[in-house]
């Protein structure tokens, strides 16, 4: 699941409207640590390619990538 969700920020905090992309991967109960790792930094470079969080910092885009494990 994508979700995008535009944030406006004060403007003593940023000189312009910010992308905030948070990102979270749902993996089986079973997966073990070093594929947690691939997973997260394989969906980072993915988001980063398509453009997504490619600015950071004041008035970019940022991404969060979450991993967990399904209960």
């Amino acid at each position: 699941m994508w979700q995008l969700v535009p944030a406006t920020l004060p403007t003593d905090m940023t000189s312009g409207p910010s992308t905030i992309v948070t990102l979270t991967l749902i993996l089986k109960p079973d997966t073990d640590e070093k594929d947690m790792l691939e997973m997260s930094r394989w969906a980072e470079e993915r988001c980063r390619s398509a453009g997504i969080g490619a600015g950071g910092g004041k008035g970019g885009r940022e991404i969060t990538v979450e991993v967990k494990r399904a209960k």
